[in-house]
């Protein structure tokens, strides 16, 4: 079967997971890698390496796939605008996300290793939520593009002072982080 104008894929098989995911995975981005810009994938699949292909991809979306600890694949993927590795529990390797000049939209919500993303200069649009554990976002300072960040639900973060940096910043949601906060203003 080939589909001429294929330029989305979304792998899920009920939740259940399937022995051949990955593999699916694999034949899908062989078939159309050159066509393929939106990529999401609902199954638990570790390995996302078949993705280094795939060369005009937009938007990758991995939400809650906990199995997913390495992005690196993702550092060859020169269009990628957006990105979503919420809730995949702790991708530490998001430095390769730095040689992406066209992201501008990332989602890391969950994740506290911040520290890569002090190069990932084009990010207009950050979420942070939910990385209850996140105490540093000092990083953060180098993203002078950066207009959106949510940090809703970082209920350890209390020092706001490092996004005094960030001079394009238009809307800061800090709904749900310690109280603490409010006595040190940006």
């Amino acid at each position: 079967m080939q589909v001429k104008n294929l330029v989305g894929m979304w792998l899920e098989t009920g939740g259940q997971m399937s022995f051949d995911s990955e593999y699916l995975l694999e034949d899908f981005v062989l078939r159309y890698r050159e066509q393929l810009r939106t990529v999401r994938l609902v199954e638990p699949i570790a390995d996302i390496s078949t993705l280094v292909s795939c060369w005009n991809i937009r938007s990758v979306d991995m939400n809650g796939n906990a199995d997913v600890y390495s992005i690196r694949a993702l550092g060859d993927c020169r269009s990628l605008q957006s990105l979503s590795t919420s809730q995949c529990g702790e991708v530490k390797d998001i430095a390769a996300l730095a040689t992406l000049p066209a992201l501008h939209t990332l989602d890391v919500s969950g994740n506290r290793y911040l520290q890569p993303l002090s190069s990932c200069t084009t990010i207009v649009k950050l979420d942070i939520s939910d990385s209850v554990s996140l105490t540093d976002i000092s990083p953060l300072r180098f993203l002078q593009n950066l207009r959106e960040l949510d940090l809703t639900y970082c209920l350890e973060l209390s020092d706001f002072s490092p996004l005094a940096a960030c001079t394009a910043l238009q809307s800061l949601n800090i709904n749900r982080t310690a109280t603490s906060a409010l006595s040190n203003p940006v």
